[in-house]
């Protein structure tokens, strides 16, 4: 009787055991099962079809070729949205540069109230530290968003040239747009008159180097007239307009 009531209480716990791995197994499938579906779903929206996705327990592992560095950076970003980016190991390729054809550098530099922002693409060489740094030494006082993304392909010529230029001008101008490209500054801005657009336009003329071509659309309001002169004249000549201040 004693050996019976012992084998009963064993097999009882042994039951209870494996009902708990059972529900342990099944929990962390249906954690594995979750985070892959979400993961897989963002990467579509980001249209990431080169990313594959695959889960071990709470891990997320992120596999594929890349075919810039700034993709794959945009795949674990993405990742990064839905689950905890601590989870999340980096095991993509990133396609062979070698022998490719760089992609196109530019940044747009915008001035406003709210203070700078930079957006674009960058080479990897470059030191955004230091360029935010820099740039927060020529507006004083002001606010940096770096919106920057980075492909692992060297500096262009010319492009430290025009990416200088572009950080001396940015005070010169409240509200303003400045294009970077390698030997390339196209600027946009506003200012009150046009005495002050024909000084503005001057100044960054001329601090501009020979072998850097630069784009100026500066743009000043229209001068008011006053008095507005308009006179209509009806008499035994005709009918006629004999002055008006507008042409």
């Amino acid at each position: 009787m004693r050996l019976s009531s012992v084998f009963i209480l064993f097999c009882a716990f042994a039951a209870a055991a494996l009902l708990s791995i059972g529900a342990a197994w099944v929990a962390a499938d249906a954690v594995e099962e979750s985070s892959e579906r979400a993961v897989r779903t963002e990467l579509d929206r980001d249209a990431l079809t080169w990313a594959d996705v695959d889960t071990d327990g709470l891990l997320v592992f992120l596999i594929g070729i890349a075919p810039t560095e700034a993709a794959r950076f945009q795949a674990l970003s993405a990742a990064g949205r839905v689950v905890d980016s601590a989870r999340v190991i980096d095991q993509i390729d990133i396609v062979d540069s070698e022998g490719m054809t760089p992609p196109r550098f530019s940044i747009e530099l915008l001035r406003s109230d709210d203070g700078v922002s930079m957006i674009g693409l960058l080479p990897s060489d470059v030191d955004r530290d230091q360029l935010v740094e820099d740039i927060s030494r020529a507006v004083p006082g002001e606010s940096v968003a770096d919106l920057l993304e980075v492909a692992d392909y060297p500096i262009p010529d010319g492009w430290n040239d025009a990416m200088d230029y572009a950080v001396s001008v940015l005070s010169v101008l409240d509200r303003s747009k400045i294009s970077v490209e390698a030997g390339r500054v196209a600027i946009k801005g506003a200012v009150k008159n046009e005495d002050t657009r024909r000084r503005v336009e001057a100044d960054l003329a001329r601090r501009a180097d020979d072998d850097l071509r630069l784009a100026l659309q500066i743009t000043a309001p229209r001068p008011v007239i006053s008095p507005f002169t308009l006179r209509f004249i009806i008499d035994a000549d005709g009918v006629r307009f004999d002055a008006c201040a507008a042409p």
